[in-house]
């Protein structure tokens, strides 16, 4: 694993990188998808959730549906156009 400081930093430069012409935007989205994912890896690490029972006890339809296709909401692109 690399460290969460690391991945956080990752996340954050893929998003200003796509917030530059010709990029997708700014995501709050993906950001946030981002962080939570280094959250759970670092607890896993830590040992505070066992894997062994969320394997158990983890239900692929109380996933969140999938978003529509086309750019994402609320990016800073779409905020700060005039």
């Amino acid at each position: 694993m690399v460290g969460a400081q690391l991945a956080e930093t990752a996340g954050v430069l893929k998003e200003q990188l796509d917030s530059r012409p010709g990029g997708t935007g700014f995501s709050f989205g993906d950001l946030s998808a981002d962080l939570a994912g280094v959250t759970f890896a670092s607890r896993l690490k830590k040992g505070d959730l066992p894997l062994k029972s969320l394997a158990v006890r983890f239900r692929g339809q109380r996933l969140p549906p999938q978003p529509p296709p086309g750019p994402a909401r609320g990016t800073i692109r779409r905020a700060v156009r005039p």
